[in-house]
């Protein structure tokens, strides 16, 4: 890497910095109306789960956060459901912090975001606990969305925040977060010049 590219680096870090606020002024919290079901809906001919063409409201539960539900009993899998609130955004996403381990989610009947490979029954393995940020189309909080968890381990479900927000302020949100270890590399790089 350049020096010049190293500079303008950190020249974008230092700019960064100077935006408190605007990263979490417009993100707004996905904290209420969420409910769980434990298990695996069936799939129809055409790939569809049943549970997102389906209201049937008394096999859902209400859950405060979309984790860890009660009487797991040995279950793997659960879903989860919310009615994302509406908001003003250009680039609309769904930020995620983690989720325990492998998921699949739904607006509707499409399915919008996978993480991980889930097999024919519904099972995958551990691929990592990385952030997610899912894009959402304009019309996002017309109807549910729905959240499909595989987890073989101890927790299931979401971790950490869960947030809507412009694709633009979560890359300032990314970048004030990850701040601090980006200059510390960032001088850590720069010093292999200066040897």
């Amino acid at each position: 890497m350049s020096v010049a590219r190293s500079l303008h680096l950190i020249i974008l870090f230092l700019l960064a910095l100077m935006l408190p606020g605007t990263v979490t002024a417009a993100s707004q919290p996905v904290a209420e109306g969420w409910e769980y079901r434990w298990g695996d809906s069936p799939f129809g001919a055409d790939g569809t789960p049943d549970w997102v063409q389906q209201d049937a409201p008394t096999e859902w539960q209400s859950i405060g956060f979309p984790s860890n539900p009660p009487d797991r009993k040995g279950q793997e899998h659960v879903w989860y459901r919310v009615t994302l609130p509406s908001g003003d955004f250009q680039e609309p996403v769904l930020y995620i912090f983690s989720v325990d381990i492998i998921f699949q989610v739904y607006l509707g009947a499409d399915k919008i975001y996978q993480y991980g490979t889930l097999d024919s029954d519904g099972r995958g393995s551990f691929e990592g606990w990385p952030w997610h940020a899912i894009p959402l189309p304009e019309d996002y909080h017309s109807e549910p969305i729905y959240f499909r968890v595989f987890s073989d381990y101890t927790d299931i479900g979401l971790w950490g925040e869960v947030a809507i927000m412009d694709y633009t302020d979560l890359v300032l949100f990314t970048l004030k977060n990850s701040l601090k270890a980006l200059i510390v590399a960032g001088f850590a790089a720069l010093s292999r010049f200066w040897r």
